[in-house]
């Protein structure tokens, strides 16, 4: 999910696209939906890990993952 984690370990704060997803928890949600365990993640979190997995973790012991979603603030 892209934003950041709030009120809990499955909600997020949405940029304005999809706010609309802002804190609204995503693990029912799609457990009831699939009719399978499902966990969340911030997509930029499980593009590291994924990178890490079967990216540039395979080549390098260190690298730094930038994920550019709908836009880039601090």
């Amino acid at each position: 999910m892209s934003g950041y984690r709030s009120n809990g370990r499955d909600c997020y704060v949405c940029p304005p696209p999809i706010s609309q997803s802002s804190v609204l928890a995503l693990t029912p949600l799609f457990e009831n939906a699939f009719g399978l365990p499902v966990w969340t993640e911030n997509n930029a979190t499980s593009g590291a890990i994924g990178e890490s997995l079967i990216g540039a973790g395979w080549l390098h012991s260190t690298f730094a993952y930038l994920s550019f979603n709908f836009s880039f603030c601090g």
